[in-house]
């Protein structure tokens, strides 16, 4: 069902609402350009703006908060650094990193009562991530050693020095990251100290 509506001197407005469906709501409205909307938050209603213009409430309500949606999208692409995608999926990765990383500015200014431009949270954030990967690297670490299995298979590096011919294996130690058959790991760790 199709109804055209003029609702100001400038601008028609059709509606388009499905018969089983009628909580979903299709909308045409011309302002100063074509506006098409599909929503099921809405009905065909008409609501009075500030102006005292008689429109849809579907453009009024977008009128209200496309702001904000401006705002974030812009500060998002602000957020990223420059980067070509070829595939849409990691396009979309970069999109949704720069708002996570607008939105934390936005946090850390609404709780501390401060003022960080977006350039500067940034340099902050970059030089707090690579302060913490500094830390790490120079933390001294205790992994264990002990056999992992890999996909592939290579000899066993103590029975390569005894001359033995034994079947590939496919297990390596994390830590040393060298192959080693089960019965060979602790023969080669007590050599490795001593």
């Amino acid at each position: 069902m199709i109804t055209w509506t003029r609702v100001s001197p400038r601008g028609k407005c059709a509606t388009l609402q499905h018969e089983k469906h009628p909580n979903l709501l299709a909308l045409s409205y011309n302002d100063r350009a074509k506006c098409h909307f599909f929503t099921n938050l809405f009905r065909p209603e008409f609501t009075n703006n500030r102006k005292n213009q008689t429109i849809p409430s579907v453009v009024d309500d977008y009128r209200q908060y496309i702001g904000s949606l401006d705002r974030v999208d812009r500060s998002a692409k602000l957020a990223c650094w420059p980067h070509k995608n070829s595939r849409w999926t990691m396009a979309f990765l970069w999109y949704l990193l720069g708002l996570c990383v607008s939105n934390a500015r936005l946090i850390l200014v609404d709780y501390n009562d401060l003022s960080y431009n977006l350039s500067d949270f940034l340099v902050e954030l970059i030089r707090e991530w690579r302060s913490e990967l500094d830390t790490k690297k120079s933390a001294p670490q205790n992994r264990s050693h002990r056999l992992e299995k890999s996909t592939f298979k290579a000899r066993c590096e103590v029975c390569k020095k005894i001359d033995r011919y034994i079947s590939k294996t496919p297990l390596f130690c994390i830590v040393c990251k060298i192959r080693l058959q089960s019965r060979c790991f602790v023969e080669y760790h007590k050599t490795q100290r001593s």
